[in-house]
């Protein structure tokens, strides 16, 4: 699917049309989803995560990968390896142009729900969906399910997990927090969710 959006792409005359624009309206359309899926849903959100990963998220990690081979033949899980995710999530993120400011920490496993959860934490800085975020913060929605930034992170850990371990299993879990106050991050939290061992 992706190539074929790529390919089609093509088909579309950019020349008159306003990048400023088409920014502009990116942003309101994610505003307008996320605020009335948080009226509609509240927090039964976090129910569409697991397939928001897979659609969306999977979409825009094989798009990088699609561009990246395009141009050296090779994916960034295969350039970059699953070793250094840090790197692995910037270089993702820089590319599509979203971000470029990303803190990547693993944070301590911790056990819940019966399950064993290895984490990590984003923080990004200097989003291109800004202007979300602070919207979002001031009409007091704090948790953000429809986060691009979120989405995307959690599928290329994802990817890279599979890739490193050879295992398509892998299942993980995103969420994604608004800043509180402008100059505060966005802050991305995905755990990697085992059954525990007896």
């Amino acid at each position: 699917m992706v190539k074929e959006i790529v390919d089609h792409s093509v088909k579309v005359d950019m020349s008159w049309r306003n990048f400023d624009n088409i920014y502009h309206v990116t942003n309101t359309l994610l505003i307008g989803y996320q605020t009335v899926l948080w009226r509609v849903l509240g927090k039964g959100m976090g129910a569409m995560e697991q397939l928001l990963i897979r659609e969306f998220g999977e979409m825009l990690a094989e798009l990088t990968n699609h561009l990246e081979r395009r141009e050296s033949g090779l994916s960034m899980i295969e350039k970059h390896g699953v070793e250094d995710l840090e790197t692995l999530v910037r270089a993702y993120l820089e590319k599509l142009g979203i971000a470029r400011d990303v803190k990547v920490e693993r944070l301590e496993a911790i056990e819940k729900y019966g399950k064993l959860l290895e984490r990590f934490k984003v923080e990004i800085r200097d989003s291109v969906f800004l202007p979300t975020h602070i919207v979002l913060s001031k009409r007091g929605i704090k948790e953000f399910p429809l986060s691009p930034e979120g989405l995307l992170i959690a599928a290329v850990i994802k990817r890279a997990l599979q890739h490193g371990r050879g295992d398509e299993s892998v299942r993980v879990k995103v969420d994604a927090f608004l800043p509180e106050k402008e100059g505060d991050p966005l802050v991305v939290i995905v755990e990697e969710i085992h059954p525990l061992k007896h």
